[in-house]
């Protein structure tokens, strides 16, 4: 095979109605993997008993292979899964959540008990594993608590101790949060006294299991305004609509599958694309996962892109740091054809002083697979 699209989408249920006919939301999901050539896809919110997914998807692809991971305490919430209909893969059942011992509550004191729903802690995340290009690759499928700030940091905590670290990750899903709200969210009114989530456990866990934002790692300034996945609406007494765009819905992936994962196409909220006809306050995403090695695609082996989990790193930051310094001095008393000038040297100078870093951090990588 010469490349693996991955879809993700938060479908929000198993039916929704229009008018008086009602829609089962799978059956037009598995005809668009299979109009647009997806293999694997990764469904949040399938509200669903363990097991009766499968049921509904053999009906409209009989060959399919369907894990599921239902929130066993109430059906009717949260629920992920991930469903494969490219015979010529295999997907293997990992972990999931509502197979474990445990759960992110059960460090919850008696004191906090109104801060989560009871009814509501399983069926948010799973993994599974496949075989691409002759390499085992982990997909992991995350729906995370909606309910509020604090439970998304319980959640996070215990996803990471569960999780293992594996070369070649891809984690996708609705997140339900954003790392940075200067660039993750757009309203059309202003607000004041915004409190900012602490993300700092969901920080910890991309950095633990060295995962990236393959959006970010793939856009540049030229890319346009930033893809947000999820829309919501609320009216006013007076009829005003406030809309808020996020982007909570992503992909990450570890830096080995760097030069192998591409975004083929982009849908955002913000520009009222829904390539999926259901109704849904999410857009998808989708991953492409190339075999490098394939005349068809051998292009894109030349295109480097910016590893940002070493770019982070306190000491490259710093170097970084120093970096705009040096040119900023060079340029802030200058016209504004020679600050953009100056732009261009600092950030080849950055391209320059990272892709050494990558270098020498894949060669570490590689050493240690082969001693």
């Amino acid at each position: 095979m010469q490349k693996v699209k991955l879809l993700s989408f938060n479908i929000q249920g198993k039916k929704s109605k229009r008018e008086k006919e009602s829609i089962i939301k799978i059956a037009v999901l598995i005809k668009y993997m299979k109009e647009n050539k997806f293999d694997i896809a990764c469904i949040q919110e399938t509200k669903t008993k363990q097991g009766e997914l499968y049921e509904t998807i053999v009906k409209y692809c009989p060959n399919a292979q369907v894990i599921e991971c239902s929130n066993l305490d109430n059906h009717n919430k949260g629920g992920v899964a991930i469903v494969n209909i490219n015979d010529k893969i295999n997907i293997s059942k990992v972990l999931l959540d509502n197979e474990l011992d445990s759960t992110w509550s059960d460090t919850i004191p008696a004191q906090d008990d109104n801060k989560y729903q009871v009814d509501n802690v399983l069926g948010k995340f799973m993994h599974v594993s496949f075989i691409f290009n002759d390499q085992v690759h982990d997909l992991v499928n995350v729906y995370a608590p909606s309910y509020n700030s604090y439970c998304r940091d319980r959640f996070y905590r215990f996803m990471n101790s569960k999780i293992p670290n594996t070369d070649r990750m891809i984690m996708m899903g609705d997140f339900n949060n954003v790392v940075d709200p200067s660039i993750d969210i757009i309203r059309n009114f202003d607000i004041s006294n915004h409190s900012v989530e602490d993300v700092q456990t969901f920080i910890d866990l991309l950095s633990d299991k060295q995962l990236m934002d393959t959006y970010l790692s793939l856009r540049d300034e030229f890319s346009g305004p930033m893809m947000m996945t999820n829309q919501s609406v609320s009216i006013l007494p007076d009829g005003t609509r406030q809309v808020t765009y996020s982007r909570i819905d992503r992909a990450h992936h570890t830096p080995l599958l760097e030069g192998h994962i591409l975004i083929d196409t982009l849908y955002t909220k913000y520009n009222n694309t829904n390539p999926i006809p259901l109704d849904s306050t999410h857009s998808p995403i989708e991953v492409t996962l190339i075999n490098p090695t394939s005349s068809e695609i051998k292009q894109y082996n030349d295109i480097w892109r910016m590893n940002c989990s070493i770019a982070i790193q306190p000491k490259h930051k710093k170097k970084i740091i120093e970096l705009r310094d040096i040119y900023w001095n060079k340029c802030k008393d200058k016209s504004d054809r020679k600050k953009v000038e100056e732009y261009r040297h600092f950030k080849g100078k950055v391209a320059e002083y990272l892709k050494a870093q990558q270098y020498n951090s894949n060669n570490k990588i590689k050493k240690k697979k082969n001693p």
